[in-house]
């Protein structure tokens, strides 16, 4: 059995003891990190398990035990561990144990840069700048995840960390995004002067986002600068965005003075939907006792969030309202739950990514860790009559199996919700015949077995769909180190050949035009990079999806994708002139990764 397997099988053990035995459940799964040296893939179940206990002794136990193992092991690359750490500290509901983790998480994260930072022979160099953005990373996501007053018990500990980082950074570096040693009032004079209005903006952009930020200590001057940025930006959805990141961080203070009617007022005055939402929710959260209050921003929220554009963020919002409500008015949580699914659906371009399902199961079922369907709990909880349990158990868990193999996810969205409310369904069932002494337990199995005809209907339906989207069925896809073989295609005269798989019928593709554009004239001034389009299969609208991009592929040809193993389009594979794959890039690339990509052109 090798060290990973044996990992793994010591966090399934582990997973069956958290609720038992929970302190040996923790004191197996970190042993797991020594078996294995790095994270186990089941280590992400047992956080989501462990978190549903409520234990912060165990909680912590676990992050300290990830902060010592980063500790003695100087050379370990740590990104999954701090992600794991990342998912504990986010999970968790209440602020005193929130920033209590957080601790944690800032000592891993420079101990994790520190490593990255050491050269070959121990002795500390310079940070580049791929390294500066990987530490600003790691410090992004507690800053967005503590709102308001909730960060601030920890900006002491992120100043230590950042006063230690220094030792290693350039000077002027880390105190300065844009990498620019000059005072804060020249580079808005130089950004100023730049021509062309999107290059000035975009510097404007990272000068007011970098004031924001560091208003702590000179607060009023920095906020003033940045409203004086934002307002000479040209772009006006820019300058509104930016505007309205300026009264979040005017609302920051007045919520610090307790002048939470202040608050209120500048939250209701800002423009964008998504922002507006969130600023109420913490506001109204902030009011403690007072529900009649709270009751009201919430709904505020809520008539907000309406106006949002369809994005999964969008259905997040709705999650966390729908959770809200659930304390005091539970049809409103139900009818907001179904928002948040209509909210997804309406979404059907944003990209296939991994989605958190367990929040909408809590918000009916009153925490229960529904997510992984555990009807013997449940139903000795809500006293479901044994029948019914035994029933809801045969028919329910073949239809969770193959839900978690549904593409795209807005159908998987669909059924899960479908299971959700079937389960409610018992758990309404089973109160009316706590009440009545009595069930009509014939109509209730024909309920079932209805029930079961529609979700099994709509998992047919996803499982078509997912034929629909991807084309083909899925095969073992491609890897970087691997061999590959494109007929009629030297790869001996490049360092850098990019075979380009598309797709006429791809969204993804379409609306990754542009970054091709740049790509095809990025190439076309580099003497050692080549780029070939492939398509699956002969097609005249292969040719119509070619027409009009300027420059051009130099070069096309038809493959058929299961002979390349790419199972997804759009897909970019970097092979070298010995023939091997150095990088394979899948999916539409947000902005940050095609930086990432161009970068990996220059190596």
């Amino acid at each position: 059995m090798t060290d990973r397997e044996m990992a793994n099988l010591t966090l399934r053990v582990a997973l069956a003891k958290l609720e038992t035995n929970p302190d040996v459940a923790v004191s197996l799964a970190l042993s797991s990190l020594s078996q294995y040296g790095k994270l186990s893939k089941g280590f992400g179940p047992f956080v989501d398990r462990l978190v549903v206990l409520n234990r912060l002794d165990l909680e912590i136990s676990v992050l300290k035990g990830i902060s010592d193992f980063i500790k003695d092991r100087p050379s370990l690359d740590g990104e999954d561990l701090l992600a794991a750490m990342n998912l504990l500290v986010s999970k968790h509901a209440s602020v005193e144990y929130r920033t209590k983790l957080f601790a944690y998480l800032l000592d891993s994260g420079r101990l994790i840069i520190r490593n990255q930072s050491q050269g070959s022979e121990g002795q500390s160099n310079r940070l580049s700048g791929d390294q500066m953005d990987l530490i600003y990373s790691y410090f992004n996501f507690p800053l967005h995840a503590f709102t308001l007053n909730e960060f601030t018990s920890g900006l002491a500990s992120l100043d230590e960390v950042m006063s230690e980082m220094r030792q290693f950074v350039s000077p002027g570096l880390l105190t300065d995004p844009l990498r620019n040693p000059l005072p804060i009032e020249r580079q808005i004079e130089d950004a100023m002067k730049v021509v062309g209005s999107k290059e000035r903006d975009a510097r404007l952009v990272k000068i007011a986002t970098w004031l924001l930020g560091r208003r702590k200590g000179n607060e009023k001057n920095n906020l003033t600068l940045a409203i004086d940025v934002s307002d000479n930006i040209s772009n006006l959805e820019i300058r509104e965005t930016l505007r309205d990141y300026v009264k979040m961080a005017e609302i920051e203070t007045l919520v610090e003075q307790k002048d939470f009617s202040g608050a209120e007022k500048k939250a209701r005055s800002i423009s964008l939907p998504e922002l507006k939402t969130w600023e109420l929710i913490v506001i109204g959260k902030l009011q403690g006792g007072n529900n009649s209050i709270a009751a009201d921003l919430y709904e505020a929220a809520l008539d907000s969030l309406q106006k949002a554009a369809a994005t999964n963020y969008k259905t997040q919002l709705a999650l966390i309202l729908a959770s809200l409500f659930r304390k005091h008015d539970e049809g409103k949580s139900l009818e907001i739950l179904s928002q948040a699914v209509k909210f997804s659906n309406e979404a059907k371009k944003q990209e296939e990514e991994k989605h958190e399902i367990g929040l909408m199961f809590d918000t009916h079922l009153g925490g229960m860790d529904f997510a992984d369907y555990d009807f013997d709990v449940l139903a000795t909880n809500v006293e479901i009559p044994k029948e019914l349990g035994k029933l809801a158990i045969n028919f329910w868990f073949p239809c969770v199996n193959l839900s978690r193999q549904m593409q795209p996810l807005v159908l998987r969205l669909n059924l899960q919700r479908m299971l959700a409310e079937s389960a409610l369904k018992y758990v309404d069932a089973a109160e009316q015949n706590k009440k009545k002494k009595k069930m009509n337990l014939t109509k209730e199995l024909e309920n079932i077995a209805n029930l079961t005809i529609i979700i099994l209907a709509i998992v047919l339906v996803g499982l078509l769909a997912r034929n629909y989207y991807f084309g083909t069925p899925k095969i073992d896809s491609v890897s970087v180190g691997e061999k590959i073989v494109v007929p009629e295609l030297d790869f001996s005269n490049s360092n850098h050949t990019l075979v380009v798989a598309l797709r006429h019928d791809c969204h993804f593709c379409e609306e990754s035009k542009d970054f091709y554009q740049s790509l095809l004239q990025y190439a076309s001034n580099a003497k050692d990079i080549k780029v070939v389009a492939v398509f699956s299969e002969e097609n005249p609208d292969s040719k119509g999806f070619l027409e009009g991009m300027n420059p051009k592929f130099p070069n096309v040809k038809t493959v058929p994708f299961r002979t390349l193993r790419i199972n997804a389009t759009p897909t970019i594979i970097d092979v070298n002139r010995h023939g091997l794959i150095q990088a394979v890039w899948r999916g539409k690339l947000p902005p940050d990764r095609e930086g990432e990509f161009f970068a990996s052109l220059k190596q």
